[in-house]
């Protein structure tokens, strides 16, 4: 007997049909990630504004102890928002909120569970991260503040500083989160 044999076709994909799952693939890659970089950042807005929140209330809990809000530098150097990018700026002067908030000279501190590295002398650093893996420095003014006359200015400065990673240049996208209204 004769067997028959048949000849099965191997058939693989065409070119268009490997190109369509490509672009495909593509715009599901683009889309992703656009939309991780809008949830990063909101994740570090949210961040700064609860630890802003928990900075209020320790030095609302400070000045209801000590009658008036922690001290500050007179010698104010910039707020946000007009000065920034001015290359000849002063820096802003140590904010001391760490001083006055977190080391309450052997009495419960204002603000407990402050790691070590959220300290820079006396500057209070942000637990979010700026461009290039720093920490995010809290500005505070209470000896004439811009904004909130009978009380103080805080606030905190994050964002992109562009190619070259450095404030001052056109193309800086840097973000304020603070105690006014912008």
């Amino acid at each position: 007997m004769r067997q028959i044999q048949r000849q099965t076709k191997v058939r693989g994909f065409t070119l268009i049909e490997i190109l369509v799952v490509m672009v495909i693939a593509g715009i599901l890659l683009a889309l992703s990630l656009g939309l991780y970089g809008r949830v990063k950042g909101k994740q570090i807005e949210s961040r700064l504004l609860s630890e802003m929140a928990i900075i209020e209330l320790a030095l609302e809990s400070y000045k209801s102890k000590e009658g008036q809000y922690p001290p500050s530098s007179a010698d104010w150097g910039n707020y946000p928002l007009k000065e920034w990018g001015s290359t000849s700026a002063v820096p802003n002067p140590p904010n001391r909120l760490y001083k006055h908030l977190c080391s309450n000279s052997g009495n419960s501190p204002f603000l407990k569970d402050v790691k070590a590295e959220l300290v820079q002398g006396e500057i209070l650093l942000s637990t979010a991260q700026g461009q290039g893996g720093e920490l995010i420095k809290w500005s505070y003014n209470s000896y004439n503040p811009k904004y909130n006359k009978s009380s103080y200015d805080l606030w905190v400065e994050y964002g992109d500083y562009g190619e070259d990673g450095k404030p001052g240049g056109g193309d800086d996208v840097v973000k304020v989160i603070s105690n006014w209204a912008n």
